[in-house]
């Protein structure tokens, strides 16, 4: 017996991966309950990039450095405190999400 046309994207999907599928006229959406129509075209969801910085941060007079890599919105949610800061351009990263 020959295995269903989506079977690879099927057994990920029931494993907890994301699918997108395909509509002709939009590209590739998001699909939380696919239907699996032998029609379409269904993939597993690319992961996306985010990228993050270390940040140097102003406290009580003495610069540091934070110890992890940091999107601007989790630096400000770890710090809690107004502060001069910036990122270290140098340190850019990418991270899989």
């Amino acid at each position: 017996m020959k295995p269903h046309k989506h079977a690879e994207v099927i057994h990920a999907w029931a494993n907890g991966a994301k699918v997108q599928m395909k509509w002709e006229s939009v590209g590739w959406q998001d699909s939380t309950d696919p239907t699996w129509s032998p029609e379409w075209e269904y993939r597993i969801k690319p992961s996306e990039k985010v990228v993050r910085w270390l940040w140097i941060f102003e406290d009580n007079g003495i610069w540091s450095v934070t110890h992890s890599y940091l999107t601007e919105s989790e630096f400000l949610c770890l710090v809690k405190f107004r502060c001069p800061y910036r990122k270290l351009e140098w340190s850019r990263e990418e991270f899989d999400e």
